[in-house]
């Protein structure tokens, strides 16, 4: 999926992102949340992180977010893993990769998600 294929109250199976600005994180019924302006080579919109994804990710990553939500709020399309999704790093921007995390969070391929092989299909 791409974004110029974004719907607002529809599911997002997979989605490539590239996060391009985060605003401050503010408060929203005892969450945590944070919106981020996101693209593809499609087009932008704007990628809510809740709670430990705010800390997860930062300007410069590529993410994929997979059974995701999109929704759309004051005229913009906002994606959010949503209740049942996650969102997971691919590539960490060079430029912020501070080595606290880079033990901690595993990178993944983004081929094995656009192209995966059956024995990757199997450990899903």
């Amino acid at each position: 999926m791409e974004v110029y294929e974004l719907e607002g109250n529809r599911p997002v199976p997979l989605l490539g992102l590239e996060i391009l600005s985060k605003e401050g994180v503010r408060e929203w019924n005892q969450n945590k949340v944070c919106s981020c302006l996101a693209r593809d080579a499609s087009g932008e919109c704007v990628l809510s992180l809740w709670n430990h994804e705010v800390d997860l990710f930062q300007e410069g990553d590529f993410v994929v977010v997979k059974k995701g939500w999109c929704k759309e709020y004051r005229g913009d399309l906002q994606v959010s893993s949503g209740r049942y999704g996650k969102i997971e790093l691919v590539k960490r921007s060079k430029e912020h990769k501070p080595e606290s995390l880079e033990a901690k969070e595993p990178q993944i391929s983004l081929t094995s998600y656009l192209r995966p092989t059956l024995s990757e299909l199997r450990f899903r």
